[in-house]
């Protein structure tokens, strides 16, 4: 057994990441935007097109909201405690947007 195939096991270990609820959130609200573009396109298109910017902005919140899954699952290694962290960061990011 050559030595590069033991840092290759363990860096394909490192890159694993789980489903989590922050991820999974994340995941579904992203496509939740995509869809809603895709159907309400002339609506959104409307008065300049500030309703397609205001839609690549809440994709841009979630991916970051999976950058942020990633650090807390390399941060924390308890599964509990990386979905209670991720479940708080989605209430919060998912009442802050409701509010406007």
């Amino acid at each position: 057994m050559c030595r590069t195939s033991g840092n290759l096991k363990r860096y394909a270990n490192y890159m694993k990441t789980r489903f989590t609820i922050l991820n999974i959130s994340a995941i579904l609200f992203i496509f939740g935007c995509i869809i809603f573009s895709v159907f309400n396109y002339q609506e959104l298109s409307k008065e300049e097109g500030w309703g397609i910017v205001a839609m690549i902005g809440l994709i841009g919140i979630g991916t970051l909201l999976l950058g942020i899954d990633f650090l807390i699952q390399r941060l924390f290694t308890k599964k509990w405690v990386i979905n209670t962290i991720g479940g708080i960061i989605f209430l919060i990011t998912a009442l802050l947007i409701l509010k406007n």
